[in-house]
């Protein structure tokens, strides 16, 4: 399976994509911001269109295949659409994993 990725997509539209494939996990896209020696972060909001992010280089087909690690996935973002991405499990799957122990 792949997300297409194309100027003109909302940051949610990615997230939707990934998400019929992995209904358990979360695609975010962040921001760095320099502090001298640290960096911090912050997401950018799913309404967000892709191509205002800086650092976006165009549209890429990336392939999300189960067999495809979160460093392998995180790293093809960066290399082929110029954006920091970041896989999490979804919170309300922690919840019901942690009521469960």
């Amino acid at each position: 399976m792949n997300i297409i990725i194309e100027k003109g997509s909302l940051v949610e539209c990615a997230q939707v994509q990934f998400n019929k494939r992995y209904p358990f996990l979360e695609l975010k896209f962040f921001k760095k911001h320099s502090t001298g020696r640290s960096f911090l972060t912050s997401e950018y909001p799913s309404e967000e269109y892709l191509e205002d992010i800086p650092g976006f280089v165009g549209s890429a087909v990336i392939n999300i295949s189960s067999d495809r690690t979160v460093k392998e996935l995180e790293q093809e973002f960066k290399d082929q659409v110029g954006l920091t991405a970041q896989i999490f499990r979804r919170a309300e799957c922690m919840d019901r994993n942690y009521g469960n122990q």
